[in-house]
């Protein structure tokens, strides 16, 4: 089994994050979008392959040389981790192993772990199936490729799991999950008020959320339980971001624009701020 994660500006405990799983690992790419490079940071081992784009590419095309790069070398399972995702205790070795010694797999494109958010309150006894899940954590079974096709490079940031998920289902494929592996997983610069959570995510990061929704959406109509729920996410954010988060007005600036970019086709990449 092959790994990547990918970088851009990790803090550094982001090595504390890849000792939880390297040592499961034949081998680990560590794709770096970072500005400046931080190979030396990186441990020296010979399971490692480490590469620099500082012009940073985004998720998918990472993604998609990780899956050419490990089908070159006969691999047949790839894991995807979050610079700022990593396992708890002996998880990643419970989780390989379950993968591995799984005799009905000719369906299941994604194995996935829970993730420490809301998604631990849905624990159940046995594995189960689920229409989507989050990149990280998740192992791809590349025997399917083929048919499902790599990641829509159209997508820089953000949804780039999703619509490789509906795209999955719509084939016909499934996504195994395991109630008893649960990640350590962040998502945005999280904190609470009056008991409201919040994400913080910057206007650049909403402005692609955006967009990218309306497309996936639009790619993938037949979804609609989905597809009605991720609306009233999109606007309970809206409603979170006016009465609670600051820089309110570039967040909702760039929410429209990335509508209007939705409807205009516009997917070239938006700028180089950070997330």
């Amino acid at each position: 089994m092959i790994g990547l994660v990918v970088l851009f500006n990790p803090e550094l405990d982001f090595i504390n994050n890849i000792n939880t799983y390297l040592k499961d690992l034949d081998q680990l790419l560590i794709f770096d979008n970072s500005p400046d490079s931080n190979i030396k940071y990186i441990p020296n081992s010979e399971k490692i392959l480490y590469r620099h784009y500082p012009e940073n590419r985004g998720l998918s095309i990472s993604y998609n040389q990780a899956i050419v790069y490990a089908l070159n070398k006969k691999y047949k399972f790839l894991l995807l981790m979050d610079q700022d995702s990593s396992f708890y205790n002996n998880d990643f070795h419970v989780m390989k192993r379950q993968i591995l010694d799984d005799k009905k797999t000719s369906n299941i494109f994604l194995f996935s772990p829970m993730h420490s958010n809301h998604e631990t309150l849905l624990l159940n006894k046995f594995p189960f199936f689920s229409l989507v899940t989050m990149n990280s954590g998740s192992v791809i079974n590349l025997e399917l490729i083929n048919k499902i096709g790599k990641y829509d490079e159209k997508l820089f940031v953000d949804c780039v799991d999703t619509e490789f998920c509906l795209r999955a289902a719509s084939l016909g494929f499934k996504i195994k999950r395991y109630y008893n592996i649960v990640i350590n997983h962040h998502c945005g610069d999280v904190n609470k008020i009056m008991g409201v959570t919040l994400t913080n995510h910057t206007a650049l990061r909403r402005y692609y959320i955006v967009k990218n929704r309306f497309y996936v959406w639009s790619k993938f109509p037949e979804f609609k339980d989905f597809i009605l729920y991720e609306k009233k996410s999109t606007l309970k954010d809206l409603v979170k971001i006016i009465f609670f988060e600051k820089d309110k007005f570039n967040k909702i600036k760039m929410m429209i624009t990335g509508y209007f970019h939705y409807l205009n086709n516009k997917f070239e990449r938006n700028e180089t701020q950070n997330f």
